[in-house]
């Protein structure tokens, strides 16, 4: 659940630098209903020896702590053993 790597678009759409943002817990970003859903996610992955994919419409907060709306599409990684090690995510931003 921690930020390995932050590109600037992102950065600047919650309002951080991408060194405020490196390491932090992704869920230090999402709304309590975004990080529920994330988190069952993240635990289903952890259990399972498949790599997934899922999409979801999540509510972010900005450093203003103003809302975002996010379509968060994720891909599980898994290690040369096949087991999960972590996800990949891209953000689109829809609150428009």
């Amino acid at each position: 659940g921690k930020t390995e790597y932050v590109n600037q678009r992102l950065a600047q759409m919650l309002g951080y630098s991408v060194e405020q943002m490196l390491g932090c817990s992704i869920f230090e970003f999402m709304d309590h209903q975004a990080r529920i859903e994330v988190e069952q996610w993240l635990e289903q992955q952890r259990q399972s020896v498949q790599e997934a994919k899922q999409q979801f419409d999540l509510r972010l907060r900005h450093q203003d702590k103003s809302e975002l709306w996010t379509i968060l599409s994720t891909s599980a990684v898994l290690d040369t053993q096949g087991e999960f090690s972590g996800a990949i995510a891209m953000l689109t931003d829809i609150t428009k």
